[in-house]
């Protein structure tokens, strides 16, 4: 599979339509190559339109959802964002190349390893990974800009909205 081009394909054949038309956001899709984060048996469903198993309970977000979530974001590069679930690390590696800085917490060991690993390989140095749950953490009031949930949590709490700087 020519993965360059099977990048290029899946922003505009399921990013784009489905809303996906921020430029910054779709380039930097494009430039994470998200197949160094889609477990072996997966790699011919790596652009295709599902949620990809990592594990027996977690699943990685259909492109289209992430270019959505991106799109919406409409981050300019100096953000401070957090992310609650890094699953496998793509989305946490594109929110990096898109925000000053990315500090993502997830709960489960094994994909916490992976992630640090992946993301590792791809050079990234204005990101923070925390292997905890998001109940646990102590984050600073009004400390973030962004935050991206890529995991399921019980409620949206005011300790999550705590975090969010004002404006």
């Amino acid at each position: 599979m020519d993965f360059k081009e099977a990048r290029k394909n899946v922003i505009e054949q399921q990013i784009r339509p489905w809303g996906g038309l921020n430029v910054r956001a779709n380039q930097a899709l494009s430039d994470i190559p998200r197949e160094n984060f889609v477990p072996e048996e997966y790699q011919k469903l790596v652009f295709a339109d599902i949620e990809i198993p990592l594990n027996e309970l977690d699943k990685m977000l259909s492109p289209k959802i992430e270019g959505r979530i991106l799109d919406s974001l409409n981050l300019q590069g100096n953000e401070d964002t957090l992310e609650v679930g890094t699953g496998s690390g793509y989305l946490t590696s594109v929110l990096a190349k898109l925000s000053n800085s990315v500090t993502s917490i997830e709960i489960e060991h094994d994909l916490y390893l992976k992630a640090k690993e992946d993301i590792g390989k791809l050079k990234l140095n204005n990101i923070t990974l925390i292997n905890e749950a998001f109940s646990s953490s102590n984050f600073k009031e009004a400390q973030f800009d962004t935050i991206v949930i890529s995991s399921a949590l019980p409620t949206i709490g005011d300790d999550l909205k705590k975090l969010l700087k004002v404006g």
